[in-house]
């Protein structure tokens, strides 16, 4: 066992440097999941069974407005992890499909039956057997 007067321990670990790939592994778990399990609980309230984007809830588009520009805000703060700007991952997936509902003027059922976004997102599993799943 080791001692050491208090200032000296302080700064020790001030002076440690971060780890860069523990930085991106927390700014992944802290920032970048949450806004994806929000973002696809914006897309699972549009379930009808087991096809996504069937109906669309009222306060819908102005949900995923806010989720749209919160998206940005976060990746303007948070540049450590990259995996959410791959438009082929999930979080890609979900931010293009609902980009695109909100780019639409028509309402959005109709902009969504006729794109491949419900495809891509009828592959999410949901409910309590996806989440044992997934665990």
């Amino acid at each position: 066992m080791f001692r050491e007067p208090v200032g000296t321990a302080k700064r020790t670990l001030a002076a440690r440097r971060e780890h860069g790939q523990v930085a991106t592994m927390h700014e992944t778990l802290t920032v970048w999941n949450p806004f994806a399990d929000k973002l696809l609980a914006l897309w699972l309230d549009t379930a009808d069974g087991p096809r996504v984007a069937s109906s669309f809830p009222a306060g819908w588009r102005d949900r995923a407005a806010s989720l749209i520009d919160g998206y940005a805000t976060l990746s303007r703060a948070h540049q450590r992890a990259t995996k959410h700007r791959n438009p082929k991952h999930n979080l890609g997936i979900l931010l293009a499909a609902t980009r695109a509902v909100q780019r639409s003027s028509k309402p959005p059922g109709a902009r969504m039956a006729s794109s491949s976004a419900p495809h891509a997102l009828a592959a999410v599993p949901r409910g309590a057997e996806a989440t044992r799943a997934s665990v």
